[in-house]
């Protein structure tokens, strides 16, 4: 089985987009997300940013879905008061993704997710987990947060958030190409694409 494409998808697709300088690109949090949802976009991308929107919203606490949403992109300051994403909470901010989502998608007729696209992972929880927990370049606080993302949500969308973090906060080579196997084993086992686990490869160490 395959998913829809072979780059990242969902809500972590999405993080891609807000960049130190993503305000200079949009007026707001959320025209940054519907400058991307464009009338052209394949309809699986929508449904799988919608997803994991629903998901995160329905499990998780507005302060963890905070940690997750800033350590997870380069939008750090984008829940301060003073911020020019205008989105107070990270509850709010997935509900006006998913408003987004919705507007998008009304009117078209498109099938739901199906096959590989809702690949969640409930088997891989444990070694989800285990990589997290050996994640020492991560405050314990955003850990702690991926561990509730992986047992409240999906380890899919856990795992591929740890990801994005592994991109972002890593300094210098620090994955050994024994913990890099297991990324190819894992993203293997949930029907990844080629270029989701292949995105952190540049921090694999020479062995």
């Amino acid at each position: 089985m395959k998913r829809f494409t072979e780059f990242d998808f969902g809500l972590t697709w999405i993080m891609d987009f807000f960049h130190q300088d993503w305000s200079d690109y949009a007026a707001s949090a959320a025209a940054a997300v519907q400058n991307q949802l464009v009338d052209e976009l394949d309809p699986n991308r929508v449904l799988s940013l919608r997803r994991d929107a629903q998901l995160l919203l329905d499990k998780l606490t507005s302060d963890t879905i905070e940690i997750l949403w800033r350590t997870g992109s380069s939008a750090e300051y984008f829940f301060r008061s003073d911020s020019c994403s205008t989105v107070e909470s990270g509850s709010e901010w997935l509900a006006t993704i998913i408003r987004i989502c919705d507007s998008w998608l009304s009117g078209r007729d498109v099938p739901e997710l199906s096959g590989a696209d809702t690949e969640d992972g409930y088997d891989l929880t444990e070694e989800v987990l285990a990589e997290i927990q050996v994640a020492g370049y991560l405050e314990s606080k955003v850990r702690s947060a991926l561990t509730d993302c992986v047992r409240y949500c999906t380890p899919d969308l856990g795992f591929r958030i740890l990801l994005k973090m592994v991109a972002l906060h890593c300094r210098g080579s620090v994955l050994s190409s024994a913990q890099y196997a297991r990324f190819e084993q894992i993203g293997s086992a949930l029907h990844y694409g080629q270029f989701v686990v292949e995105a952190v490869h540049y921090q694999v160490t020479s062995d």
